[in-house]
């Protein structure tokens, strides 16, 4: 009897498991209907009206990688969400702007570009989360709602987190998929409990209030299947849309300054502006009992003033009022308070905040205020600049060459500005040089100020005065007629003046360019060569009549581009070892090289260990810190194979990168595939995170030759690799890269940027496809 009721059981279960609908999920009580819809979105039109918004459905083009156990693809979902969601706001009187409206490949530092560009008031990016990229892990689902940084953190702006516990509250309520207290209480998270040092790409680059919604896990199998349904999708939208328009009803303070931005002394008397916003009627009030004042990031003591208005009769002020019918999913009430009608029109007040600075270096500052109103919402960023420019203390001025000829026509003068206590001021003031037998075109100011001097009669002397106020320099260059100067003009090939360029004859620097592209010097006809990182090296014979354009090393396409190499192991980690060959060694080796020849071809490129130090993962990652963009790249030597591989984060641009690596490794060698990690060094970077795998020293990669030899091939592939990423076409086969050893002296200087042998010119044309003709034509 009781088999025959356990089976009687089961069987019932297993029917009514079959007779249950696929997906359920529960249509909200406004939405249900085109009437309900429409009576919604013109209610919360009356907020979101004034408001431009940018929505970004995340992923999609060459980014279509997520996808749940039946192939849905998480960048699909998002665009339909996404798409959704645009036309809630347009409805309701907002402007939209959307990062893109198909299938196509937006980057991850595009889409807050594109957001600031547009001239939106906030930014929403549209996300579903997934468990892993194995569906092993038990079918998780919930709503989360991201922010930029923590509390405390100079990165942190509260106007982000207000805005995501709006969004998160309505969007898992709509969903029914609140988040379970897993990592907070309202399910809004910070992302720098994913990306310690860094957060979201998206996030940390937006210069608007952000947030990211993960929406629901798209690698639950059951959640999946409601995903796919576009109602459902349009559901999420609505939670989304609801959010924004609770957000927005709840108020946002507004600040504004009209005062002064230049300041000769001290103390300075700040008075900033506040309003209750946009709201008709200034219906919310301001919490008086929070004020945040910051200058320079750091914070100061601030007050608010001049209360010109009556108090508010809060009779009818009504409290916590909860949401129609019920609360929340949290059993949180909505906290929006309406207070009585009696308060004045909120243009007629003339609030202020104020704070006084008694000390403070010369030279520009900020300030930034953020205030918020009785139901919690703070104004959005807001920071202002000004300039704090003492009198002027003294006048430096120089001259180059040093030594006048006297058969030079011209010669170049450079000057300094100092207040007391020597601060340079030379930005912000209007020095005025008056030559004597010259006339003087001024040519470059920043921080200094240089000007040419033509001189009117070569038999006559020279007197400049520079003056400020009524301070006053004097200066007459000396004059030789045994000494002959000379003057040069270096430009790159688009004719950009370049700072910096060393003029050199004999091996020796003999001068440097100057931020205007000049330089002058004394000059004894000798041959001279002009020579800046990044370029070719000119060669002249003679000095030449017009502006020397230098060209650049593969079309230019690492000038300025950043990178941070990160030989793994060292110190006390050896990594792979065989014998006295140590991984940790071979990584540095080709650390070192890959840095110089990225520094010749124009990068900026650093490394993070330079000798044989042991250093832990946090704080190889701090490095990175320090750079707003570029690639953080790992060299290890650990593939036990002799195989070359890679490991990135998991974006389009670091995957892209690691593609381009092992192609060029895979003309001559074997190379396996790239694959994706979030752990680590991966997780913990600030920058794109990509590591190259290559051949460990338990292989017999290293046994025929000496480790210099096979770091060099090894660095100039990876080069090749970068250079292809960054649009370089070039075809360079393995034997070349001695070659190019041969041509380019490494390490650096100033007079060797990259030194070319003129008699191997004919070998660099045909390895970087004749794209240097003009560079070659040296005699």
């Amino acid at each position: 009897m009781k088999k025959l009721f356990l089976a009687l059981a089961l069987g019932i279960s297993l029917f009514s498991w079959s007779c249950t609908p696929s997906v359920y999920f529960v249509k909200p009580s406004d939405w249900d209907t085109a009437v309900k819809q429409d009576s919604t979105i013109n209610y919360y039109s009356q907020y979101l009206k004034d408001w431009k918004i940018f929505v970004d459905p995340g992923h999609g083009g060459e980014d279509r990688r997520s996808h749940g156990p039946t192939g849905e693809t998480e960048a699909d979902i998002n665009l339909r969400v996404g798409l959704s969601l645009r036309d809630y706001l347009t409805r309701a009187g907002a402007t939209v702007f959307i990062s893109r409206t198909k299938d196509t490949t937006v980057s991850l530092l595009d889409r807050p570009k594109l957001a600031a560009e547009s001239g939106a008031d906030i930014f929403i990016s549209i996300h579903h989360n997934a468990t892993g990229s194995s569906y092993k892990y038990p079918p998780l689902n919930f709503t989360s709602t991201w922010y930029h940084a923590f509390r405390g953190d100079s990165a942190y702006s509260p106007t982000n987190h207000d805005l995501a516990k709006y969004v998160e509250r309505d969007l898992a309520y709509a969903m029914g998929n609140p988040e379970p207290n897993f990592f907070s209480f309202d399910g809004t998270l910070s992302d720098y409990l994913i990306y310690p040092f860094s957060g979201f790409a998206v996030l940390r680059y937006s210069k608007i209030p952000a947030i990211l919604t993960e929406c629901s896990f798209f690698t639950s199998p059951y959640e999946e299947r409601r995903l796919k349904l576009d109602t459902f999708n349009e559901i999420e939208a609505w939670g989304i849309f609801k959010g924004l328009g609770k957000y927005f009803q709840a108020g946002i303070p507004e600040l504004s300054y009209a005062g002064d931005t230049l300041f000769s002394q001290l103390p300075i008397t700040f008075e900033v502006s506040y309003s209750q916003g946009k709201l008709a009627g200034g219906k919310y009030a301001i919490d008086k009992n929070y004020l945040d004042v910051s200058l320079d990031g750091k914070p100061v003591a601030a007050e608010f003033k001049n209360e010109s208005n009556p108090k508010v009769d809060d009779s009818r002020r009504v409290g916590l009022r909860p949401r129609r019918g019920s609360t929340t999913p949290y059993g949180i009430v909505d906290r929006l308070v309406e207070s009585s009608t009696t308060r004045r029109d909120p243009n007629l007040r003339r609030d202020k905040i104020a704070f006084t600075l008694n000390s403070l270096l010369p030279g520009r500052h900020y300030f930034s205020v953020i205030i918020k109103n009785e139901n919690g919402n703070h104004s959005f960023p807001f920071l202002r600049y000004f300039d704090y420019v003492p009198p002027a203390a003294e006048i430096t001025a120089s001259v180059f060459p040093d030594t006048l000829s006297a058969k030079s026509s011209e010669f170049f003068t450079r000057t300094e500005v100092s207040s007391v206590g020597g601060y340079n001021i030379s930005d912000f003031v209007n020095l005025s040089i008056v030559p004597t037998n010259a006339v003087a075109e001024t040519t470059f100011h920043s921080n200094e100020a240089i000007y040419t001097i033509f001189r009117k009669n070569s038999s006559e002397k020279v007197v400049i005065k520079y003056l400020i106020d009524t301070l006053e320099t004097v200066l007459t260059p000396s004059i030789s007629d045994s000494v002959s100067t000379a003057s040069i003009s270096v430009a790159s090939h688009k004719r950009i003046p370049l700072e910096g360029a060393a003029i050199c004859s004999d091996g020796k620097t003999i001068a440097s360019t100057l931020s205007n592209g000049f330089a002058a010097f004394k000059y004894d006809g000798e041959p001279l060569q002009i020579s800046r990182q990044g370029y070719y090296i000119k060669k002249l014979e003679t000095l030449p009549k017009d502006t020397v354009r230098l060209t650049p090393i593969a079309d230019g396409a690492l000038i300025g581009k950043t990178f941070l190499i990160d030989p793994a192991f060292g110190g006390n980690e050896n990594g792979p070892t065989s014998g006295s060959l140590r991984a940790a060694d071979i990584d540095l080796a080709t650390a070192k090289k890959l840095n110089d020849l990225l520094q010749a071809f124009g990068a900026n490129s650093q490394l993070v260990r330079s000798a044989d130090t042991t250093l832990t993962v946090e704080r190889r990652a701090t490095f990175s810190k320090r750079f707003s963009r570029g690639f953080y790249l790992v060299i290890s030597a650990s593939n036990e194979d002799a195989k070359f591989s890679s490991t990135v984060y998991p974006s389009i641009e670091n995957h892209k990168l690691a593609e381009d690596l092992l192609r060029a490794f895979s003309v001559e060698f074997d190379t396996s595939g790239v694959t994706g990690s979030d752990d680590g060094i991966f997780k913990l970077a600030a920058l794109g995170t990509a590591a190259i795998e290559i051949p460990s020293p338990k292989t017999d990669f290293y046994s025929d030759k000496d480790l210099e030899q096979q770091s060099n091939e090894v660095a100039w592939r990876i080069l090749d690799g970068i250079l292809s990423y960054f649009g370089y076409i070039k075809a360079i086969n393995k034997t070349d890269y001695v070659k190019l050893d041969n041509v380019i002296k490494l390490p650096l200087d100033e007079c060797s940027a990259l030194s070319i042998d003129p008699s191997r010119l004919n070998m660099i044309n045909k390895i970087f496809l004749n794209d240097y003709r003009e560079a070659c034509e040296e005699k």
